[in-house]
């Protein structure tokens, strides 16, 4: 493999993640759409390295992801991060709130979008440092996504006291662990099972988004 492939997989990848990271811990005003853009970017820069089934796994993972969160902007109907967090800080989590079809078509979302992380992610256990430190970046960004769509606090840094933005960072650690752990889980299973069941997780993911944005929009 060139160093110049090589070079340019970290560069995309990196760039990716920091701008992801960047728009879903807050620091940068943006939208849904941007944010899932740059977890594309950092796919592709993946992609370089891998071989065409795992391309193809991580692209159908990104877009269940992607399908997931859609399914949240259908519900508050905003596309911006900032909306998906205030809607949510000031009426409760998407995954709470009613009628009874919406939260029930969150919590398919929700579900969906981590089979999607769990199939983003690399299979099995990292291999080295190197290999754990991209691996756990790309679980926190997936599991951040969700959680921003599902379970969104507050803005990050909106309070003026030290305790209220402790408070939040808590939230997001705690958020973002959650998911991350969750998806990793898949992805640890994903190397002990055939790659058709992965498939199937795929056709299964996207029936559900499906039917939870047809809720969504039957009762908004």
């Amino acid at each position: 493999m060139s160093a110049s492939l090589v070079g340019a997989a970290f560069a995309a990848r990196a760039s990716g993640l920091l701008i992801a990271l960047g728009y879903l811990f807050g620091l940068v005003p943006g939208s849904v759409v941007a944010a899932v853009g740059a977890l594309a970017l950092a796919t592709l820069g993946r992609s370089f390295l891998q071989t065409p089934v795992e391309q193809g796994f991580g692209a159908a993972g990104l877009a269940l992801i992607a399908g997931a969160v859609g399914v949240a902007t259908l519900r508050w109907g905003t596309l911006e991060l900032e909306g998906l967090r205030g809607a949510q800080a000031v009426l409760g989590a998407t995954m709470l709130v009613g009628p009874t079809l919406a939260a029930v078509a969150a919590w398919l979302g929700a579900a969906s979008g981590l089979i999607g992380l769990g199939l983003w992610l690399e299979p099995g256990r990292p291999r080295d440092v190197v290999h754990w430190m991209w691996w756990v970046l790309e679980a926190v960004a997936g599991g951040l996504i969700l959680g921003v769509a599902f379970w969104g606090p507050a803005v990050l840094f909106g309070g003026d006291d030290i305790g209220t933005v402790a408070l939040g960072l808590g939230r997001w650690f705690l958020v973002a662990l959650v998911g991350a752990v969750l998806g990793a889980a898949i992805a640890f299973a994903r190397e002990h099972l055939p790659a058709v069941i992965s498939w199937v997780a795929v056709a299964l993911g996207a029936v559900a988004i499906a039917v939870a944005a047809g809720l969504v929009r039957s009762v908004v």
